[in-house]
């Protein structure tokens, strides 16, 4: 009596009759299996991975490439092996760092559980840009890519608009910065103009910088105050007082102003030297001057 033998056709399991004269009927594999014969028969065995598909190993960042049958592995490469990760069946570079929120470009993220995907959290406007910190949109300071003035250094807005990359100080050769440019600058006696004196409490005298693109240094310029006052109450008894002094470094901003006051109201106020005791009904005068005035100013 013969043994019974089995076969593979296709995926079906065929078994031959003991006297070898005819089949049973053939017996498909179930689903996830493979028909296998070697030397002593057939059987149906199941899959260890899916057939001619690469993936992920579970667990690990291993890639796995599937035999056709899908009963072994054909290839297996480590992506962690050269700095990479599994992800999709393919090693890749990791995006993000898993569960962390950034800026991609002007665009707030979060970054999936894999590394390899992120989801927009907002999205910012042309003007905006993402600031990192607050992971939030925040409106620009500058055009990006665009030569700009920072106060008074020559500078470029850096790619998002929200800062500067390098400059060059304007002030440092006696120039001011218009457009993003170093511009030839006046002196500031010829830029500082007097706009406006005060008699009373505080009496003041408010200077202008009224050049459009540079900025005025008024150390050094001199001003002097000119008032009369009257002595006693008969005859000609009006006394011309002057009150002057040398003022000190302020940096005045292109169309800015700064008080020469008793009461100074800000850190950039100069304080008058002496005091004064003017009044409404006095008449006056107030001069600048290239440094110390002299007996015929005001």
């Amino acid at each position: 009596m013969r043994r019974r033998a089995t076969s593979c056709e296709g995926n079906t399991l065929v078994t031959c009759s003991e006297a070898g004269d005819e089949f049973a009927k053939p017996v498909p594999c179930a689903a996830s299996q493979t028909c296998s014969a070697d030397s002593v028969g057939a059987v149906c065995k199941a899959w260890v991975c899916q057939p001619s598909t690469t993936e992920c190993e579970a667990g690990t960042d291993k890639r796995v490439r599937c035999a056709a049958d899908g009963l072994s592995v054909a290839e297996a490469t480590d992506c962690a092996a050269s700095g990479q990760h599994c992800f999709n069946g393919e090693c890749t570079d990791q995006l993000c760092e898993p569960h962390a929120n950034f800026c991609d470009g002007k665009t707030p993220k979060k970054c999936d559980s894999t590394g390899q995907q992120a989801t927009a959290i907002t999205l910012c406007s042309d003007s905006q840009y993402c600031d990192a910190p607050s992971l939030s949109c925040k409106t620009q300071v500058c055009a990006p890519g665009t030569a700009v003035c920072d106060g008074n250094t020559a500078t470029t807005c850096n790619a998002d608009g929200f800062g500067y990359v390098g400059g060059t100080d304007c002030g440092a050769s006696g120039e001011g910065c218009s457009a993003g440019a170093c511009v030839s600058c006046p002196s500031p006696a010829d830029a500082l103009r007097i706009v406006e004196v005060h008699y009373g409490v505080p009496d003041y005298v408010m200077l202008k910088n009224t050049h459009s693109k540079c900025y005025a240094e008024t150390a050094g310029i001199g001003l002097r105050v000119a008032y009369m006052v009257r002595t006693c109450s008969f005859g000609d008894c009006d006394e011309v007082r002057y009150a002057e002094q040398i003022l000190p470094s302020r940096n005045i901003p292109p169309e800015g102003v700064i008080y020469v006051t008793e009461q100074p109201i800000s850190s950039v106020d100069v304080t008058f030297s002496t005091a004064l005791t003017w009044t409404g009904q006095q008449a006056g005068m107030v001069s600048l001057c290239k440094g110390a005035c002299g007996a015929t100013d005001g």
